[in-house]
């Protein structure tokens, strides 16, 4: 069996999320703490708020049972970094599936697990206390 690519716009959500996730953490660690873009290896402090800043969006996006609540917490959220270069074909799909009444359930648990796999940092790639 073929492993298939996922859709563009999951791809745009992970980025999306990692960008959320590397300038809220930047907020909260210290100027050593923050590893340099491409780093194999992370401070612990880094490691730690990493965690948390996902840990904190999860259960904001998993608490939001309604349309209205998940459209706010996206945009106070994800929408409040600047994004880059979402191209308009992947901005129009997330606009259709946050506004359908069927759909933005399907956007929220895309976010929730893109969020989960992002988050992710092995215990080998943290850096021991005294590194």
């Amino acid at each position: 069996m073929k492993k298939s690519e996922p859709p563009d716009w999951v791809s745009s959500v992970r980025n999306m999320l990692y960008f959320y996730l590397r300038e809220r953490a930047e907020r909260r660690c210290a100027p050593h703490e923050i590893p340099e873009r491409g780093a194999s290896h992370f401070h612990p402090a880094w490691a730690k708020v990493w965690r948390n800043v996902a840990s904190d969006l999860y259960y904001r996006l998993r608490s939001a049972r309604t349309r209205r609540l998940f459209a706010d917490c996206f945009t106070q959220t994800i929408c409040s970094i600047p994004q880059g270069s979402l191209d308009e074909k992947t901005l129009e799909r997330m606009v259709f599936m946050m506004q359908d009444s069927k759909q933005w359930e399907d956007l929220r648990d895309v976010l929730m697990l893109c969020l989960s796999s992002t988050s992710y940092i092995s215990k080998d790639k943290v850096q021991k206390e005294d590194q």
